[in-house]
């Protein structure tokens, strides 16, 4: 079974989403129970992140930025291994982010239909 179902079917059937995680459950919980338990204690508040529309459950959840500076800080400190302060370590860090700017710069994908969702779903607060 794939469990990955569990975080998109609650878009349209809400309760295969549980169902889904009580499989999970029932199969995962003599190995890791303190996962399934933290599951189970947040799961309402999990499944609400699933509410919104798909483009922004993305926007939201996606990790590439974050392993993008990772990705490049690695590469950078890799080639050097030894720095002889923590202040050296942290010029090459800061430079790699100036050099990363840019990047940060460039339009979220689709941020004009994430923005006019956002609009509707939070009507006067934006």
């Amino acid at each position: 079974m794939k469990y990955g179902r569990i975080y998109t079917n609650f878009e349209t059937v809400p309760m295969q989403a549980k169902e889904n995680f009580e499989r999970f459950k029932r199969e995962y919980q003599a190995e890791y129970p303190q996962v399934v338990k933290d599951w189970e204690r947040d799961l309402e508040d999990i499944l609400t992140f699933y509410k919104y529309p798909y483009e922004i459950r993305r926007m939201l959840a996606t990790t590439n930025f974050v392993e993008s500076i990772n990705s490049k800080i690695r590469k950078v400190i890799y080639g050097k291994k030894i720095f002889p302060t923590d202040e050296a370590l942290l010029k090459v860090c800061y430079g790699v982010a100036m050099d990363l700017e840019e990047k940060w710069k460039k339009p979220l994908r689709d941020w004009e239909m994430i923005y006019a969702q956002l609009i509707i779903l939070f009507e006067g607060r934006l």
